[in-house]
């Protein structure tokens, strides 16, 4: 996980020396990685608006929602998502009738 070559990609909840954060505030019991790495590919990570997600969308998402998260605040976890790779790797194409927040 050193080295990202190619069109590879790095995606880890956390760095090394950091605890991942679970819980109930998360979709009922999954990571907060897990969380928001699933809503930003389902369409939450497209600031373009070009219905598709490229890596960079996708690593502004979860590092905002990150910031954000009130519970990850209140509880004052630090955990700092881990990514690397080609920013314009387009990660999904989002189909706008199978995404409802």
């Amino acid at each position: 996980m050193q080295q990202v070559l190619n069109n590879e990609i790095r995606l880890a909840s956390c760095a090394a020396d950091e605890e991942a954060a679970e819980g109930e505030f998360w979709d009922g019991g999954r990571g907060v990685f897990s969380y928001y790495l699933l809503r930003g590919l389902y369409g939450q990570a497209d600031i373009v608006k070009d219905k598709q997600i490229t890596f960079d969308e996708l690593q502004q998402y979860i590092n905002t929602s990150f910031k954000a998260d009130e519970y990850l605040q209140l509880l004052k976890h630090k955990q700092a998502p881990v990514t690397d790779g080609n920013p314009l790797l387009v990660m999904a194409r989002v189909d706008v009738l199978a995404f409802i927040v």
